[in-house]
């Protein structure tokens, strides 16, 4: 995902080694060893219109494969959102989006598409 204010890029990685920040020149790498990111799992990055980085979460190792919803990133602070303590449909999240209104359009494997609004 590109923050075009901000020029920054990020990364996600599959089978869940952490998240990626450039931004110019700079690298940052969050992983749950050296940040409080709640898995190392990182796919469908968006960044939403006030610069927060949102992005589905997951742990995984070679057998399984467990979905933790989505995290948000904003202001060097890392928050879950996922079926438990919000109204996420399903943890197991495919693809995020968001619109010009400050909508995050959610869509997951098998409880349809969410969206959460600002």
């Amino acid at each position: 995902a590109f923050d075009n204010r901000r020029g920054t890029v990020w990364l996600g990685s599959f089978p869940g080694v952490g998240l990626i920040e450039k931004r110019d020149t700079v690298w940052k790498y969050y992983n749950v060893v050296t940040s409080e990111i709640p898995a190392n799992g990182v796919n469908s990055i968006c960044v939403d219109k006030t610069g927060a980085a949102w992005f589905a979460s997951f742990e995984s190792d070679a057998r399984s494969y467990k979905p933790l919803g989505i995290t948000r990133f904003y202001e060097k602070r890392f928050v879950n959102f996922n079926s438990e303590n919000s109204k996420l449909p399903d943890d197991y999240v495919m693809t995020l989006k968001a619109d010009k209104y400050g909508n995050i359009w959610i869509g997951t494997r098998s409880g349809g598409l969410a969206i959460l609004s600002p």
